[in-house]
C-alpha cells in the first residue's frame, strides 16, 4: 500500500465527519442560542429579585400560547384577523410577513400544507436538485381507480425552472403507483391560469366533464389524465 492511500483514506473520514458534526453542532448552537436570547430578552430579575434560567423560555411560551387561545377564541379572533389583514396588505411588511406565516403554516399546526418531500431535479438529467414538498390530499382518493390533484404551488422563487413539472411527473407517478385508471383536476378559468392549463395539458391533461362533488360555472373547469391510455403509449414508444 502506498502512503498516499491510507492519508486519502483519513481525508474521506474527515470529511464525513464533517457532514456528521457539522449540522449537529450548528443546530445545538443555533438552539442554545435562542434559548439564551429569548431568556435575556424576557428578564424577571427585576421583579423577583433573582435569576432564575429558563424562566424566560417558560413565560415566552405561556403568552405563545395564550396568544393561540386569543385568536381562537370567537371574542377577540377578529383583532387578529384585523392585523394579519393590514399586515397583508402592507407593503414590504407584505412580503416578510406573508412568507413567514406560509412557512409556518406549512410544516405546524392542524392544518399543515406540507407532509410529504421530494427532490426536485431543476436541471433535466443534471444531478442539481432542490427539495420540495408535496401538499397533504395534494392526490386524493375518489375511487379503487380514480384519483383527483387537490393543490399545486410553486413558490415565487422557483417559478419557470421546471419545479411545477417535476411535482406534477410526481404526482402522476404515484398515481400510476397506485392503480389509478384516471387522474383530475378542478381548476380555475381566465388568463392567470393559461401557465398551469398549457402545463397539463402537456402532460396529457384534456379538458372535461365536473366530477365528484364540483359543479360547473363560469369560474372553473376540469382536466382529465387516462393514465391507462398513457402507459400504453409509454409501453408502445419503449
Amino acid at each position: 500500500m502506498t502512503p498516499r492511500r491510507p492519508l486519502r483514506a483519513l481525508a474521506r473520514y474527515f470529511l464525513r465527519g464533517l457532514i456528521v458534526v457539522v449540522p449537529i453542532a450548528a443546530t445545538a448552537i443555533a438552539v442554545r442560542w435562542v434559548f439564551v436570547e429569548i431568556d435575556t430578552w424576557v428578564n424577571v430579575e427585576p421583579l423577583l429579585n433573582r435569576r432564575i434560567p429558563g424562566a424566560g423560555i417558560v413565560l415566552t411560551a405561556i403568552a405563545i400560547t395564550l396568544v393561540g387561545f386569543l385568536a381562537s377564541n370567537f371574542a377577540t379572533k377578529w383583532m387578529f384577523s384585523a392585523l394579519e389583514d393590514l399586515l397583508e396588505h402592507t407593503p414590504l411588511v407584505k412580503l416578510v410577513y406573508s412568507s413567514l406565516k406560509d412557512i409556518m403554516g406549512a410544516f405546524v399546526g392542524e392544518k399543515k400544507k406540507f407532509d410529504r418531500p421530494v427532490m426536485v431535479a431543476l436541471v433535466e438529467g443534471s444531478d442539481v436538485a432542490t427539495i420540495g414538498f408535496v401538499t397533504r390530499g395534494a392526490l386524493k382518493e375518489l375511487g379503487p381507480r380514480a384519483g383527483e390533484i387537490k393543490s399545486m404551488r410553486t413558490a415565487d422563487g422557483h417559478l419557470r425552472r421546471g419545479v411545477a413539472a417535476a411535482i406534477l411527473e410526481y404526482l402522476v407517478a404515484e398515481a400510476r403507483g397506485r392503480g389509478y385508471a384516471r387522474l383530475s383536476l378542478e381548476t380555475g378559468s381566465g388568463p392567470a391560469f393559461e401557465p398551469a392549463l398549457e402545463l397539463y395539458r402537456k402532460y396529457g391533461f384534456t379538458e372535461g366533464g365536473a366530477f365528484a362533488d364540483y359543479e360547473k360555472s363560469p369560474f372553473n373547469q376540469f382536466l382529465h389524465l387516462d393514465l391507462v391510455s398513457t402507459s400504453s403509449n409509454v409501453a408502445n414508444e419503449i
